[in-house]
């Protein structure tokens, strides 16, 4: 069943509710020349489940020691072990790395008309704020999303990608753009490797939605 292949692991939302309350906003106390600086960074901040120095972060083309508190600056990337979780914090927003995930930091060049990370493999769980444009996305080697404020997770396997949502609505898409839906708590989007022109949606009403830009039946993928 495409679900159970493309979901690697069950995400515990109840992280993000705890970490509210423990580490308040980063950017508070911090003069505007302070806030503009930071803003360009990413805080990371690891869990207490954090085992063994199983968290690796990559900044600048070197892995360090992962320590609470640390920044991650724009192109870093985060790795965690197969025992290991961690967080990363901007703002009031939290991301919850599973265990043997990794998921990156676009760099300073990269277009950042939202803020952006890049999930190469595992599961993450992103407690976003709401805004009323959208504002942050998450891109896979197989899926996109976008979205204005809400908590969902997103899994990467070698057979593709899934999103699903806890709270609020997620827009989901393949990676040309051609295919996409919103979907809500309940719902899960899959893009599978074998066919990235193609995205399925399970939940209150099935769907199973065909890009624009698919090539055309018998011409390579």
């Amino acid at each position: 069943h495409a679900r159970q292949r493309l979901t690697l692991a069950e995400p515990d939302v109840s992280d993000l509710q705890a970490l509210g309350k423990d580490f308040p906003d980063v950017g508070a106390g911090v003069d505007q020349h302070q806030r503009r600086e930071r803003a360009r960074f990413v805080p990371i901040l690891l869990d207490r489940g954090e085992v063994g120095g199983g968290v690796r972060p990559t900044d600048g083309g070197q892995t360090r020691a992962a320590m609470k508190g640390a920044l991650l600056s724009s192109g870093a990337t985060i790795t965690t072990g197969p025992r290991a979780r961690a967080v990363i914090i901007r703002g009031e927003e939290f991301v919850v790395i599973s265990p043997h995930s990794q998921l990156r930091v676009p760099p300073a060049e990269a277009p950042n008309k939202i803020m952006q990370l890049i999930e190469d493999f595992g599961t993450a769980v992103f407690k976003i704020n709401k805004k009323s444009t959208p504002h942050f996305g998450v891109q896979t080697p197989f899926l996109a999303a976008v979205v204005k404020g809400t908590t969902f997770s997103v899994t990467v396997g070698p057979e593709g990608s899934s999103a699903q949502v806890t709270e609020g609505a997620v827009e989901v898409s393949t990676l040309d753009g051609g295919a996409s839906d919103l979907i809500e708590p309940g719902d899960i989007a899959m893009v599978g490797a074998s066919d990235l022109y193609q995205l399925t949606v399970e939940g209150a009403e099935d769907k199973v939605i065909r890009s624009d830009e698919a090539p055309a039946a018998g011409a390579g993928r």
